[in-house]
């Protein structure tokens, strides 16, 4: 849900694209290598991951409710 396959996105991208076709990897990347700002290409990083893990753990507590299931 929070990666949408950055490396096609990355490969099949031009300027014409580049406008349409961005999405937070790839901003990650044209912000951390391109323009040299690794100190806030690791930060959103760091975020997106955070995100993440707020949505498995929600996930999982909805499970766990629902079918008694859950993977912790």
């Amino acid at each position: 849900l929070m990666t949408a396959g950055y490396e096609q996105l990355l490969l099949m991208s031009n300027p014409a694209t580049a406008a349409v076709g961005t999405v937070l990897d790839t901003y990650v990347i044209q912000a951390g290598l391109r323009e040299g700002r690794l100190s806030y290409a690791t930060a959103v990083g760091l975020f997106q991951s955070i995100i993440a893990f707020i949505l498995i753990l929600t996930v999982n507590r909805i499970g766990k409710k629902v079918s008694e299931t859950s993977l912790f």
